[in-house]
């Protein structure tokens, strides 16, 4: 992996978050943890930084429904973290893929919700 001073400094010189995210990015809410290694984030600091901030609620969204995200919903919910997942504000490679994340996303999560009741919630 990359060495990086924060996960708030991009990793390479020329990197940066999108324009229209750094509002939300750096609003002194958002928690932005360091890259995951394949799928899991048990190889990241999102835990960490989670307790450290003293957060117990998590929303979820993201690329790979049925791999990254569900297995992040996984892992925070095993560690005792309270999860809603943002289900249409995932992606999948087949609409299969998709639906079975959906599934193991109401089994599992706190809530399962659309991106406007997440705006709703927030």
């Amino acid at each position: 992996m990359y060495q990086v001073a924060n996960a708030y400094t991009p990793p390479s010189v020329g990197a940066d978050f999108v324009q229209s995210f750094k509002p939300y990015i750096f609003d002194n809410r958002t928690i932005v943890s360091t890259p995951h290694k394949v799928a899991s984030p048990e190889t990241n600091d999102l835990v960490y930084q989670l307790r450290q901030h003293r957060k117990e609620k998590t929303i979820l969204a993201g690329v790979l429904s049925n791999i990254c995200v569900e297995s992040h919903m996984r892992h925070l919910i095993e560690n005792g973290f309270e999860t809603a997942v943002v289900y249409d504000a995932t992606a999948a490679t087949s609409e299969r893929d998709f639906q079975a994340a959906v599934t193991n996303y109401q089994a599992f999560a706190s809530a399962t919700w659309t991106t406007q009741e997440a705006i709703s919630h927030l």
